[in-house]
């Protein structure tokens, strides 16, 4: 298999062959193996490659200009250079800048340490490596301000820690391919856990310079995919993580057969047979001792209003909002019949709201909310039990860690929540397809 890590890095609009013609290229000093300068001073890289192979075809004169992403877009913003090698289209610049054509796709990729793995980007508790004034440090920051990020000045620190595997997890950009027979490589010890944006790359111009644009459009055709495959063929990224290589599978084949179907006899058994949890009433004792956690919720009651002192089936809905955020997060307890304080006050209301059938009739009662609202099969995962304590009746509900996402809801009504911060968080479209992805994919 061809191994061509940066084929379609660069379908820059190239002009026509028009003499006399000059460009000036803001490009990132620091952005290795796309941009940077040499021991000398001099520009390396993939764009500066592309942009010389655009020069030697349109007969157009070139000066580089060096600098952080956020300096090569002010130098063109104020008319000190022509166009930026290379950007992701940003919002912020969207008033005064063009992005003329679309280049390539490129992503930003979150890799981790092996073995890590974290069930969800929102659970990652250690440092991540980026580069401080490179290309998405201001999207990072601001999309997953959660991150704790470990910031490098310049590519070679963080490539150094990431060889010494001195760091347990680096965003940075890598080509995004859409073409058979190419890869794209994970450094040593590394794999790419999410993809956090995926985007076309694409040139930069300020809005009103014709000149430029039209010098772009013109030369559309001019650069060939072979000419972008001697340019990719010149650079490495990281050095190659030999994990798993493909002739590799073929030796592990009969055992991964193996695994898989254990694993699928495992879930199957799962949802037919939840693990019993401890239901000893020390151990729900030290449940309300601990108060409410990412783990454990407490309820005064499934429907009965102690403020209006009647039945208010409104509050059935924040049983089953809590259900199935336990059951996208790590799973936990939700004791019903105990106070925010932890004063156990009882089932009784409940039972007289449910038809003074006792345990039975709320057990039941549960049991059809949460098949109307979640549906039957998260039933495999969840277990409801009424234990007897001293002060009265407390129902638990144990809801262990679905393997695949709960929704609330049908169809454009549907909510997605999980647990944070001792609460059910509801998460919008955007963060609930990062979640799945990070959660249930890996």
């Amino acid at each position: 298999m061809t191994r061509i890590s940066f084929l379609f890095l660069f379908i820059l609009f190239s002009s026509s062959g028009v003499d006399g013609q000059s460009l000036r290229i803001a490009h990132q000093k620091e952005f290795a193996p796309y941009a940077w300068l040499d021991s000398t001073g001099a520009p390396q890289g993939v764009f500066i490659d592309w942009w010389r192979v655009f020069a030697e075809r349109t007969g157009t004169n070139m000066e580089f200009i060096p600098g952080s992403t956020e300096e090569c877009v002010e130098l063109v913003l104020d008319g000190k250079a022509d166009v930026v090698a290379g950007l992701f289209f940003e919002q912020e610049y969207a008033e005064e800048l063009i992005y003329p054509g679309s280049i390539m796709r490129m992503n930003t990729v979150l890799a981790l340490k092996r073995p890590k793995r974290p069930r969800s980007v929102y659970e990652i508790d250690f440092q991540v490596g980026i580069l401080s004034k490179e290309i998405s440090y201001s999207f990072v920051k601001e999309k997953y301000p959660e991150l704790k990020l470990k910031k490098y000045k310049d590519f070679e620190e963080l490539l150094n820690d990431v060889e010494e595997k001195r760091v347990e997890g680096f965003i940075y950009e890598f080509p995004n391919p859409i073409i058979r027979n190419v890869e794209v490589d994970m450094p040593d010890g590394y794999y790419q856990y999410l993809v956090l944006r995926g985007d076309k790359i694409r040139p930069a111009v300020k809005k009103g310079n014709t000149r430029v644009l039209e010098l772009l459009a013109q030369g559309n055709a001019m650069i060939t995919d072979q000419d972008l495959a001697l340019i990719a063929e010149k650079y490495s990224f990281f050095k190659e993580d030999p994990f798993l290589r493909w002739w590799e599978w073929l030796g592990i084949g009969t055992t991964f057969a193996l695994l898989l179907s254990t694993l699928i006899l495992y879930r199957r058994l799962k949802r037919n047979r939840i693990q019993r949890p401890d239901l000893s009433e020390e151990h729900i004792k030290d449940l309300i001792k601990g108060g409410e956690n990412d783990r454990v919720e407490l309820k005064s009651s499934l429907k009965w209003d102690y403020r209006q002192e009647q039945s208010n089936k409104s509050l059935e809905m924040v049983i089953v909002k809590t259900v199935a955020a336990f059951l996208n997060s790590q799973g936990g307890n939700l004791l019903i019949g105990v106070g925010d304080e932890g004063n156990i006050l009882g089932l009784e209301p409940d039972y007289k709201s449910t038809g003074n059938k006792g345990k039975d009739g709320i057990i039941l009662a549960v049991t059809n909310l949460l098949n109307k609202h979640l549906g039957k099969k998260v039933h495999g995962f969840v277990r409801m039990d009424v234990i007897e304590m001293e002060g009265g009746d407390v129902g638990v509900i144990h809801v262990e860690p679905s393997d695949q996402p709960v929704f609330l809801g049908k169809n454009e009504n549907e909510e997605f929540f999980i647990r944070a911060s001792a609460s059910s968080q509801p998460l919008a479209m955007s963060e609930t397809l990062e979640y799945i992805n990070s959660r249930f994919n890996n």
